[in-house]
């Protein structure tokens, strides 16, 4: 399924809201890997919250994207500069992260 007529960051929050959630949950299979049908989805209760909201929920999707994008590569640059501590000098890890231009 793909989103028709708003933005996917919209429809992301949407299905995340508890409220929907408990609402896909009486709709499920009961499986081990519950699934919920596209008629029953499509059937779910949707207000558009306007334009205004809907770019406000955009940005903050974006925002948290990314900063979870640089939250993973701050990770990655710490494992490394504890690797390079250990196998070398705390100076040379923190060389890395000069050069790396993280700090």
């Amino acid at each position: 399924m793909k989103p028709c007529g708003i933005a996917p960051e919209l429809l992301l929050t949407y299905l995340r809201l508890p409220q929907i959630c408990k609402l896909m949950d009486l709709h499920t299979s009961a499986s081990m890997y519950p699934a919920i049908s596209t008629g029953d989805l499509v059937g779910l209760p949707f207000a558009h919250p306007g334009k205004g909201a809907e770019g406000k929920v955009v940005a903050s999707i974006r925002l948290a994207f990314a900063a979870r994008r640089k939250s993973e590569m701050l990770l990655e640059a710490a494992k490394r500069c504890v690797e390079i501590a250990i196998e070398s000098t705390e100076k040379e890890a923190v060389a890395h992260l000069k050069d790396a231009t993280i700090i």
